[in-house]
């Protein structure tokens, strides 16, 4: 008897699996998790069906990773653990939220000189929909719709892609295309010419 895989391909015979060593299976794990969510996005990826995609079993994949977070995160690479973030920005207060996210990003971006998991997704964001699909929903799933709701803002997806926009706009002028004078200018520079647009974002309201 064999059983489809999620995607339609070839059935998976069942039967007794072959011994793997623990730093085998959790790359398995992540290899199938990240085809998933490249492909179908953070939210329609479940715990179950990584587990399925990679041929082992569900409490497996929790063992190694401990939630579907973490999981994405171990995907995507990325340089800081978004929880502890949110949480020192929102205890910062709503009125310096603007200059601590862009300050954040400028440290992470500039720790490296711009060669970071981030900067990284951002270009191959340009032409694959799969970083695209990666880099879109941890902006607005794992870091900035959270972050908005700390504040108990209204209209946190909305605000978080505002946010984004001027991120990710910001990332790649300074980062990707290099425009002279943004790309060399000091980031409390920076800081001041953007922050108080990502203020607006988090603290104005709706204008409709």
């Amino acid at each position: 008897m064999s059983v489809k895989s999620p995607r339609g391909s070839e059935p998976r015979k069942r039967g007794r699996r072959a011994q793997v060593s623990p730093g085998e299976s959790r790359d398995r794990i992540r290899r199938a998790a990240l085809s998933l969510f490249a492909e179908r996005g953070f939210a329609a990826t479940t715990i179950r069906s990584v587990a399925h995609e990679a041929d082992v079993d569900p409490a497996l994949v929790m063992h190694f990773f401990g939630s579907k977070e973490q999981l994405f995160e171990a995907c995507v690479e990325w340089p800081f653990d978004p929880d502890e973030r949110i949480a020192a920005v929102a205890a910062g207060g709503l009125e310096g939220a603007g200059e601590q996210l862009v300050r954040l990003f400028l440290e992470t971006w500039d720790a490296d000189e711009g060669r970071n998991p981030i900067v990284a997704l951002m270009r191959s964001a340009l032409g694959q929909q799969a970083s695209e699909h990666m880099l879109r929903d941890f902006l607005q799933v794992r870091l900035l719709v959270p972050l908005i709701q700390a504040f108990e803002i209204e209209d946190a997806e909305l605000r978080a892609g505002l946010i984004a926009s001027q991120l990710l706009g910001l990332g790649a002028a300074r980062y990707l295309l290099r425009f002279d004078r943004l790309a060399t200018l000091p980031p409390d520079d920076v800081i001041r010419w953007v922050a108080p647009t990502i203020q607006r974002y988090f603290a104005h309201p709706n204008p409709n």
